[in-house]
């Protein structure tokens, strides 16, 4: 579930005469992890990426049965606590909620081509499936 939700309030006034708006940029998934990779050890600042696997259920007009559709999504944690916690008890298979924000970032690529991408940003992590990694 994707919020993007603006909400208008006038409390307070920025000098040029503009009202400030709140803005709520919240994503919320239950799914299970694919891959787990942590980037940059080395560094001051590593990132745990994974991948997490939502799925949809739904049934053909004139069919019998259900079809699964599976969506793959990025997550990104950097925050030092969580991101070793989930390292260190999540696997592939792990059932886990992750809540976060939506993010946007655009790099270039080795050979010089500008990419963009879309995670999320996770802020929380409640783990679904007990157990440690082998």
């Amino acid at each position: 579930m994707i919020v993007r939700r603006c909400i208008h309030f006038s409390a307070r006034r920025l000098v040029d005469n503009e009202t400030r708006e709140k803005c709520l940029n919240k994503v919320t998934l239950l799914g299970r992890v694919g891959n787990i990779n942590l980037r940059g050890k080395e560094s001051d600042h590593p990132v745990l990426q994974l991948s997490l696997a939502t799925h949809n259920y739904y049934k053909p007009k004139g069919s019998e049965t259900f079809v699964q559709t599976t969506e793959w999504h990025r997550v990104k944690i950097f925050r030092p606590g969580l991101r070793d916690n989930v390292y260190v008890y999540a696997s592939t298979g792990s059932r886990l909620l992750v809540e976060g924000q939506l993010r946007y970032s655009q790099y270039e690529d080795e050979e010089e081509i500008e990419r963009r991408e879309m995670y999320i940003q996770a802020d929380n992590v409640i783990f679904l499936t007990s157990g440690t990694k082998d």
